[in-house]
Formats: C-alpha cells, sequence, structure tokens
C-alpha cells in the first residue's frame, strides 16, 4: 500500500517534502485513490468557488488523478451555487473513465441532491463515518461496487 498526503491550492511547494499547498483542498493518495476533503467553507463567494473549480478541475487535468472520494465533512452547509461545479467535476471524472463519491454530506445537502435528481448522478455514501480514517475510506471505495 502506497501512502501519500499533499495539500493543494495555490501551486507552491511546502517546507515538508512531497506535499503542494493550496487553499481549498486537502488531499491523501493511498495507491491510485485520492480522498479529497474541502477545506473552504466560502462557497458563496464566486471567487473562492471559482478557485476549487479550477482545483478540482486541477486533480483530472494537471495530476492525472481518476479514483476520488470528495468528502464533505467540513462543510457545515453545502449552497446551491456549487452544484453545477461538482456536476462539470463528476464529467471530468467520467471523462477519464473514473470513479467519483460523494461522502459526509450533511442531512440538507442530501436532501437538495434527491430533489434536484443529483443523486442519480453521483455516488453518494450517505452512511458515511465523518470520523472514519482515509484508508478505512479507500477500502471501503475499493470494496463498494461503482455506481452504474
Amino acid at each position: 500500500m502506497h501512502w501519500s498526503f499533499s495539500f493543494t491550492g495555490t501551486k507552491e511547494e511546502s517546507p515538508v517534502a512531497g506535499t503542494v499547498e493550496r487553499r481549498h483542498l486537502q488531499i491523501a493518495d493511498i495507491d491510485d485513490i485520492s480522498v479529497v476533503e474541502l477545506l473552504d467553507r466560502k462557497f458563496s463567494d464566486p471567487q473562492h468557488l471559482q478557485g476549487l473549480s479550477r482545483e478540482l478541475s486541477d486533480l483530472i487535468v494537471e495530476d492525472a488523478r481518476q479514483n476520488l472520494i470528495l468528502d464533505f465533512r467540513n462543510i457545515r452547509r453545502l449552497p446551491s451555487n456549487i452544484l453545477g461545479t461538482l456536476v462539470t467535476f463528476h464529467k471530468q471524472v467520467q471523462g477519464v473513465r473514473g470513479r467519483l463519491v460523494l461522502c459526509n454530506l450533511d442531512q440538507l445537502a442530501n436532501e437538495m441532491l434527491e430533489i434536484v435528481q443529483l443523486n442519480r448522478l453521483f455516488e453518494i455514501w450517505a452512511d458515511c463515518d465523518p470520523d472514519a480514517e482515509v484508508a478505512d475510506l479507500v477500502e471501503r471505495f475499493r470494496r463498494a461496487p461503482a455506481k452504474s
């Protein structure tokens, strides 16, 4: 099993070897699966949302990641303006024949995705443990069949 951890945002080298710091995401890689934790809670600000969108896209385009768990454990309330960003990111992941899982969404976010029927598009782990370790999430990703 290969572990690597990095923070992503503006592409500045971190003093810690093997990490890159950015503003909106924290990434932990185990083998070919990336657990991407959203850090920024200011999605209502268009500049922050644009930065998040760019960083998510970079995961696919620049970093060649394909299998991703997008972890919302730090997000208390998911604003509706992030939905377009998530749909675009899902399309990018599908375009590289990857897999995207959303986890640790709060109850209101789950309900919102159901109302707009995006729960049909996204693979959502509604029962995800917010205290789960990265390795546990990756193991579940490997065991669970992909949503078809």
